[in-house]
């Protein structure tokens, strides 16, 4: 065996059984989000003569405060199926969104927390909002959001179907 594959393996099995199952439920995530993406955008590409470099998860803006940082993001099947939100990584939202860290996303009168997972950045997990409000959170809906970096805290703002 190679040397460089017998380190891996070595690493690898010094790695604990849980930690490696948790990279892998991430990886696996990521890997449907991926495929989700191209999908939609292949049936992008295909409806419209020019090439479209759309991305599920729309544009952001600053707000006129510097703490607070509003955003948007559309809603993908994969997001509502995992319970994720997620905005384009060079957006102000996703950098300023503590790596590895909790957020706390309030919509109405409902406040859940969701986590940052460390290798993914601009993307909450554990959004489970989407089952309360069916008819408002769909494939395609665009979420208006603002966050506060102090408070840690995301709003939704508004929801457009």
């Amino acid at each position: 065996m190679d040397k460089n594959y017998q380190e891996i393996l070595d690493q690898l099995f010094k790695t604990d059984p849980e930690i490696l199952r948790t990279r892998l439920r991430d990886l696996e995530i990521e890997r449907k989000i991926l495929l989700s993406v191209l999908e939609k955008d292949n049936i992008s590409l295909k409806s419209q003569s020019s090439p479209s470099y759309e991305s599920p998860v729309e544009t952001y803006a600053d707000s006129s405060e510097d703490n607070e940082i509003l955003g948007e993001a559309v809603l993908t099947d994969a997001d509502l199926s995992y319970n994720n939100l997620r905005f384009k990584i060079k957006s102000n939202i996703a950098k300023n969104l503590p790596t590895n860290g909790t957020v706390k996303i309030v919509y109405k009168d409902i406040s859940i927390e969701g986590t940052i997972p460390p290798s993914v950045r601009g993307r909450i997990n554990g959004v489970h909002l989407y089952k309360k409000f069916p008819d408002l959170f769909k494939v395609g809906s665009k979420l208006n959001v603002k966050y506060s970096k102090a408070d840690r805290t995301l709003s939704v703002v508004s929801i457009e179907n």
